[in-house]
């Protein structure tokens, strides 16, 4: 009886130590800069940090088996660089393994590029630590960890390999997987800041967020709410942004912006109303309200303002209502209910400097962004030239500006995005970019160190894009399907300017295009429409073809696509440059950056020792108080 009772005991208590650590922090064994939960129920965490050379990791994961994680190009196992590590019989044990690109089983590299650190199993928690190079050390299956976005892959066993390697008879339970981008290098946010925001005096809050009223929506749908922002008497200062997504809705909600509204809108009877946006329904207080005062998109987190400066709210004289614009991307058309929304903390603490909002690149609007069908990469640039940015720090009296943060934002074809700054013809370090941009992770980086923009600096974006295995088009718009080529930089001292970004001038698409395609001349169906409003009326054996129709149907070669990228980027472009100030001027034309002396990425190389480490240590004892 004695042994029929015993493993039912011992398997309930597992069990309860399993809930009690899956609601208890497990502390590291050293310091770290950054950690992140890597599945929704927090029983995998990974901790890091980094130097010029090497990145140090600590996986702490709710099981007695073996952990996993991975380094991959696109989010499944196929080419990633895997490390598998296990602690059995008081030993920690780690493998440098590699994803087959046919799929399936793990085998070890050639090479053993990963230092074991340390290991431990603690009350029904396994923690391994290893230290790797930056470099892809081992030519075959090794990847770089780069500033990008890094698509994390992790997995756990129930038990520890019966002999000293990993076999396929040790899987993984389904929901002991996953993967989640995160940034390794790129860091989002500064540890001092967060401190800063806890420590500030006098903290408050308030919320923006949508009404929670039931909706039926399109594919691709805009909300937007109006909403009066707190009274306040004074000014004061916001220091922190964070979004507040509801669970049920966060497949949902692809972003959400800010818009001030002008001074001039002190009452409203549409105060709380929610329309959509973009329609001949909207809100009428939408047409004005157009100063964009933050963005957020899909996977981000929050962003905390350096220590100093801080967004100015309660301003006489400034905003007393906001729209909360947000993108819901819905292709199945439900029906959601959403409360969704921003917090802001705030203090009546005044920092030095007033922070400011700009967006800057391709202007979301006409026929000017097309990237062509079944395209590997098609690169999209946009232009905030210095007669906008330099004309507002002239209206503010200011020499130059420090951007403190970015978010780079394209759409589902987007595959890389760059934040250049050109002075004098020489391009500076890209304060902001990302060269494995994921869609579905828009996250804040912060810019370390800050960088200061200075009159007669030029800002250029360039967004590369893949239809590979599209059919049609693609153009700019605001659907998920459509593409955009942005970024947004939080800054300060404030200045006024909000919008600076450019477009290539009215018929340059079909300039560039003819030669190309054959037809000599085109008629518009209808003002600023898209390429599908654009029939060719010479040659006659094309009369009435669309545009669209012509574009698709052409079979594109790289040459070609490359000629018209070349093409669109070199075209006179028209600057769209909005503050609330009417003394900077709103519309002009310009030319492209003049870059003679591009800025060259320094490579990172592999530093001795790569190779050759022992892949296995004593176990650490458990500490008495069952912590690390």
């Amino acid at each position: 009886m004695f042994f029929k009772k015993w493993p039912i005991t011992v398997i309930c208590w597992c069990v309860l130590t399993t809930m009690v650590r899956a609601l208890v922090d497990v502390e590291p064994s050293n310091y770290y800069d950054q950690n992140e939960y890597l599945d929704y129920e927090k029983h995998f965490r990974v901790f890091w940090k980094v130097n010029d050379t090497h990145i140090e990791m600590e996986i702490h994961a709710i099981t007695t088996g073996w952990v996993g994680i991975g380094f991959s190009p696109f989010g499944g196992m196929e080419g990633a660089d895997i490390i598998v590590g296990w602690v059995r019989n008081g030993q920690a044990h780690i493998t440098d393994r590699y994803g087959p690109w046919y799929g399936g089983y793990p085998p070890t590299d050639r090479e053993e590029n990963v230092e074991l650190l340390g290991g431990s199993e603690c009350d029904g928690v396994t923690m391994i630590k290893f230290r790797r190079q930056l470099a892809a050390c081992e030519k075959y299956h090794d990847r770089p960890i780069t500033k990008g976005t890094v698509r994390i892959i992790y997995a756990y066993g129930v038990h520890d390999p019966v002999l000293n390697d990993l076999f396929f008879t040790d899987k993984h339970r389904f929901n002991h997987r996953g993967t989640k981008s995160i940034l390794l290098l790129g860091r989002k946010t500064r540890d001092k800041e967060q401190l800063l925001v806890q420590e500030a005096p006098d903290l408050q809050t308030f919320d923006i967020v949508n009404d929670g009223k039931s909706f039926e929506t399109k594919s691709t749908y805009y909300k937007c709410r109006l909403l009066r922002l707190p009274d306040l008497k004074e000014k004061h200062h916001i220091i922190k942004i964070e979004p507040v997504i509801e669970e049920k809705n966060r497949r949902f909600v692809h972003h959400l912006v800010i818009q001030q509204c002008p001074y001039s809108l002190q009452k409203s009877d549409h105060d709380g109303e929610s329309r959509e946006c973009y329609t001949a329904n909207s809100l009428p207080e939408t047409r004005g309200c157009l100063f964009i005062t933050y963005g957020w998109g899909v996977g981000g987190g929050s962003t905390s303002l350096p220590k100093n400066a801080g967004i100015p709210i309660g301003v006489p004289g400034e905003a007393q209502y906001v729209i909360l614009e947000t993108h819901y991307d819905n292709p199945t058309n439900e029906v959601i209910r959403d409360s969704s929304g921003v917090r802001f903390t705030y203090t009546s603490d005044l920092r030095e400097n007033d922070a400011g909002f700009i967006s800057m690149g391709h202007t979301v609007s006409g026929n000017g962004l097309l990237v062509p069908p079944n395209t590997d990469s098609y690169l999209v640039y946009g232009e905030c030239g210095a007669e906008c940015l330099g004309g507002a720090m002239e209206v503010a009296e200011v020499d130059s500006i420090n951007i403190f943060s970015a978010f780079l934002h394209s759409h589902v074809a987007g595959r890389a995005i760059t934040l250049r700054q050109i002075r004098n013809t020489t391009e500076l370090p890209p304060p902001s970019m990302d060269q494995t941009y994921d869609f579905n992770f828009q996250e804040t980086r912060a810019v370390i160190p800050e960088r200061t923009v200075r009159k007669g600096d030029w800002m250029q974006i360039i967004c590369n894009y893949s239809t590979r295995g599209k059919k049609t088009l693609t153009e700019s718009g605001l659907a998920t399907t459509e593409e955009m080529c942005l970024a947004f930089v939080m800054y300060y001292p404030k200045i006024p300017l909000n919008h600076c970004t450019s477009v290539p001038v009215t018929g340059a698409a079909e300039d560039i295009l003819g030669p190309m395609l054959g037809f000599l001349k085109t008629k518009k169906l209808r003002r600023n429409g898209q390429f599908r409003d654009i029939v060719i009326t010479d040659p006659k054996e094309k009369l009435n073809v669309t545009l669209e129709q012509e574009i698709n149907n052409h079979l594109w070669t790289k040459a070609e696509t490359e000629k018209l990228s070349y093409a669109f980027h070199q075209s006179p472009r028209s600057s769209f440059c909005m503050g609330p100030q009417p003394k900077i001027p709103l519309f002009s034309q310009i030319q492209p950056a003049v870059i003679e002396k591009p800025y060259l990425e320094k490579s990172t190389n592999c530093v001795a020792p790569s190779s050759g480490f022992s892949n296995a240590l004593i176990a650490n004892s458990c500490p008495v108080d069952m912590n690390f």
